[in-house]
Formats: C-alpha cells, sequence, structure tokens
C-alpha cells in the first residue's frame, strides 16, 4: 500500500513538473523570439533593443487587447446562444447515443429513459474551467518569462552557464 502510494506520488510530480518545465520552455523559446525581432528592429532603425523590445511588446498587446474587443461580442452571442439550445442539445445526444449503446427504444414521449447525471455534467464543466483558467495562467506565464528573457539575457546565459561542465564553458558561451 505504501509503496503505491510513493509511486503515485512521484508520477503525479512528474506530470506537474512536466507541464511546469513545458510552460518555462515556451517562455524562453518566446524570449528568444523577443530578442530576435528586437535586435533586428534595432539595427535597421537604429535605436537601442530596449526601445525596440518595448514598442513589439507594446505591439503585440494592443494586437491582443484588438483581437478580444473584435471577438468578444461574437463570443457572446455564441455563448448564449449555446446556452438557450444546450438542452435540447443534450437530449439529442442522449437519445442518439443511448439508444445505439443500450438498444433502447424511446419511451411514449420520445425520450430515453437514461438520464444526464447532473453531477457529472457540472464536473465536466468545472474541469473545462479549470482548464481553461489553467491555460490562462500558462500565457501569463510564458509572456513574462519571454519578456523578462528577452531583456535580461545575460541572467539567462549566466546561468546556463552555471550549469555547463567547466570544459566546455568557452565553447557555450561563443554559441
Amino acid at each position: 500500500m505504501l509503496i503505491s502510494f510513493v509511486v503515485l506520488a512521484v508520477a503525479l510530480f512528474a506530470v506537474a513538473t512536466a507541464k511546469i518545465l513545458l510552460v518555462l520552455f515556451a517562455g524562453v523559446l518566446f524570449a528568444i523570439v523577443l530578442r530576435t525581432a528586437s535586435t533586428w528592429l534595432s539595427r535597421r532603425i537604429h535605436l537601442p533593443s530596449g526601445v525596440c523590445l518595448a514598442a513589439i511588446v507594446l505591439v503585440l498587446l494592443g494586437a491582443g487587447v484588438g483581437f478580444v474587443l473584435r471577438f468578444l461580442p461574437e463570443l457572446a452571442k455564441e455563448v448564449q446562444w449555446f446556452k438557450g439550445h444546450l438542452p435540447g442539445m443534450l437530449d439529442a445526444v442522449r437519445a442518439h447515443w443511448l439508444g445505439k449503446l443500450f438498444m433502447e427504444a424511446p419511451g411514449p414521449d420520445g425520450k430515453i429513459p437514461a438520464a444526464i447525471d447532473p453531477e457529472t455534467a457540472m464536473t465536466t464543466a468545472w474541469s473545462a474551467l479549470g482548464g481553461s483558467i489553467e491555460l490562462l495562467g500558462s500565457f501569463v506565464v510564458v509572456f513574462f518569462v519571454g519578456l523578462y528573457g528577452a531583456a535580461q539575457p545575460d541572467d539567462y546565459v549566466r546561468a546556463v552557464l552555471a550549469l555547463t561542465p567547466a570544459s566546455s564553458r568557452s565553447c557555450v558561451r561563443a554559441r
């Protein structure tokens, strides 16, 4: 029993760590993209790299806000439509799939006797909401790790050099 618990705890820790590392890796990739773009722009218009980075970030934020403002009214309309049609859709799905799975004939009212469990529906809805919030949080972390990494790349270079064996540091530093 104890061994099963330890194995489960290690597996859960590995999954959680993998998610964190993937988010941090995405942030580093975003930092590389931002730094490359700001360096390229700095060379073209002869402004400091920090000013170009700020301009690029402002353009990205403006595009994000514009995207949200553009599609938010349509999303609200879709949510209202979905909210109004959801009960009928659930009945249709239930009748179609449960009828095929259990070969049950609809009752006199045209409905399959089995019902969708409200607790299961709420659990699924909360799970979807939690996943959406987790995704939004990951985007925020990627953005800020990328922003910091693009603005202060020397900190990351020092960290990578500290993890590199002393005999290979000159080769790593050159790249």
